[in-house]
């Protein structure tokens, strides 16, 4: 379910830590969402005629990371759970990406157990 696959994405990024914070990337919370992610999905948004828009402190919001991921997801047509997460790790294209294989592998080991 899509609620398995998001729990085991915020274990994966960050341990289930909603303060988890990387310097080096600036990625910031449960889901480690960059600042670029919150810029795609506030463009997703405008192109999509509505109104909300996340600022980069709704990254440490669990329930705001939880709808970026969502719209994220929907927007880009992701709708298998290794869509998900290699379109998480690697951006619109990274379900095409090798780089993001190893990252696949380990949230469907969180999803099975």
């Amino acid at each position: 379910s899509e609620s398995e696959i998001i729990s085991a994405l915020m274990y994966v990024e960050s341990s289930n830590n909603d303060s988890a914070y990387n310097a080096s990337e600036d990625a910031v919370g449960c889901l480690q969402i960059r600042q670029t992610m919150v810029n795609d999905i506030n463009r997703i948004l405008t192109r999509q005629g509505l109104d909300i828009r996340y600022t980069y402190d709704c990254r440490w919001d669990k329930n705001k990371s939880i709808e970026m991921f969502n719209i994220y997801c929907d927007y880009y047509g992701f709708d298998t759970a290794e869509d998900m997460a290699r379109g998480w790790n690697g951006g619109p294209r990274g379900i095409n990406k090798s780089s993001t294989i190893k990252y696949w592998e380990k949230v469907k080991e969180e999803i099975n157990i």
